[in-house]
């Protein structure tokens, strides 16, 4: 792609890039320093208006702009709170990172490697190394192990239900 085919649609006035995401080639309009908005690449023959959506989650509202800890775990420490009924209370990276650490090892040295759920349930990408799960399992790995699950939500059932 050429630099004209960038600034096609703004006369080249504000700073241009393409990139490519699960859902299409986009040219993203930034301010130099944050995202403005996105729009198809012109020579996409059938672009997704799904591509939109990556302009406005980057500033979003419900976005995890810090490390985030539960009060009460925050306050209290490990054990039994009432989840989903507290607030998170922001922290700096310096102390999330100290707060996970101290856990982790306390977990381990009280209740061993079987103590220690490794699992994530987020977004994956399509390669392996931005896997999440898979980087929390070599992460846990360094650490002397933990206990794994098999299958996701999805597939999990299709194995029960399709034998059927």
């Amino acid at each position: 792609m050429d630099r004209a085919d960038a600034e096609h649609r703004d006369g080249g006035r504000a700073p241009r890039g393409v990139h490519v995401t699960h859902f299409g080639v986009l040219e993203a309009v930034t301010t130099g320093t944050a995202l403005h908005s996105v729009t198809a690449w012109r020579k996409d023959p059938d672009p997704r208006d799904i591509i939109h959506n990556v302009a406005s989650s980057q500033h979003h509202s419900a976005r995890v702009m810090r490390p985030a800890v539960r009060r009460g775990w925050l306050e209290q420490g490990p054990g039994p709170s009432p989840r989903g009924d507290e607030p998170f209370v922001e922290v700096d990276w310096d102390e999330a990172l100290e707060l996970v650490s101290t856990e982790l090892e306390r977990v381990y040295a009280t209740k061993g490697s079987e103590g220690v759920f490794g699992g994530s349930y987020g977004w994956s990408s399509a390669g392996r190394f931005h896997h999440g799960q898979s980087q929390l399992h070599r992460f846990l790995n360094t650490l002397g192990g933990y206990v794994s699950g098999l299958g996701d939500y999805s597939y999990g059932a299709s194995g029960v239900l399709l034998q059927h």
